[in-house]
């Protein structure tokens, strides 16, 4: 069976693009897909679909569709091929392929992608991909001052401060999506019950329990000076809901998800989460495991 490669991306697109549109060859092109699935190099075309500028040649809409339905032919492909399916070289292309796939715009897309990288993890991590967490948290960071730069520099031009702004704006939904992967990750690693899998766990808790906790402060204490400047400004005694509102707009409800399933990961109690953060930002089905993991 012949393997694709990145000149078949556009071909992938056109494809995409065909089950998208109604018509005589929408059912012929679903049939393409389908056989593709179990050829070599499928994924990573789908990969440069999601995140290059190849779905750019069609318009608007089927800009957005094909890389949606590129996202979800990914997700399925990799649950049913990830762990014998595919061959060491794609895989190991493929582990670094999505780490830059994590900062997408569209939210749908987003979940996708994260789902993606946990499934791959749970096969993957710690033996294959040893690295995967230092990854995630490098993503976190904001870049280190160039050596030699002055501390103190004059205003930037109005062109220069919309670029910083815009890049401001990227590195704040890379820190959300990577919550969002947090979130998706630990629930499925917390879910392998062999011995050896928890004490990989433990690694994981001790690499990211310091750097989760500093965010959850610092985070919470944007939100309660958010909550005074409001009271201040409207010269009222606090309103709890006003205050409650204000912190889950600061609090990313993916650093929520991801803090959670750390703690339930480790099976260890967590603070006290205030209730309008468990009533935003988790499942039912969430919230019931996080409550018997407390009360147990």
């Amino acid at each position: 069976m012949a393997a694709l490669s990145l000149s078949d991306v556009s071909a992938v697109l056109a494809c995409l693009q065909a089950v998208l549109r109604p018509g005589p060859d929408q059912k012929a092109a679903e049939a393409v897909l389908t056989s593709l699935e179990g050829r070599p190099g499928f994924c990573s075309c789908l990969a440069e679909v999601i995140g290059s500028g190849a779905a750019q040649q069609g318009q608007q809409q089927h800009d957005h569709s094909a890389r949606w339905l590129a996202s979800v032919h990914f997700k399925n492909t990799v649950l049913r091929h990830w762990r014998t399916g595919l061959g060491p070289p794609e895989k190991a292309h493929l582990r670094g392929a999505v780490l830059g796939l994590i900062g997408q715009e569209d939210n749908q897309i987003a979940i996708q992608v994260a789902v993606v990288l946990a499934k791959m993890a749970r096969v993957d991590y710690p033996a294959e991909w040893p690295h995967l967490f230092h990854s995630l948290l490098a993503l976190l960071r904001p870049a280190p001052p160039e050596a030699g730069s002055a501390p103190l520099a004059p205003p930037p031009p109005a062109s220069s401060s919309s670029s910083s702004s815009s890049s401001r704006q990227q590195q704040q939904l890379t820190a959300r999506r990577v919550y969002l992967v947090l979130h998706h990750l630990l629930k499925e690693l917390s879910s392998k019950r062999l011995p050896a899998d928890q004490r990989a766990f433990h690694d994981v808790a001790t690499l990211l329990l310091p750097f989760l906790w500093a965010q959850w402060g610092a985070t919470t204490q944007v939100g309660v000076r958010a909550c005074v400047c409001v009271c201040e400004r409207v010269r009222m005694r606090p309103c709890v809901h006003a205050c409650m509102r204000t912190l889950s707009a600061c609090m990313p409800a993916q650093l929520v998800h991801a803090w959670i399933a750390l703690c339930i990961g480790c099976q260890v109690p967590m603070p006290p989460l205030p209730a309008h953060l468990l009533h935003l930002h988790t499942s039912a089905s969430f919230a019931a495991r996080l409550h018997a993991s407390q009360s147990g």
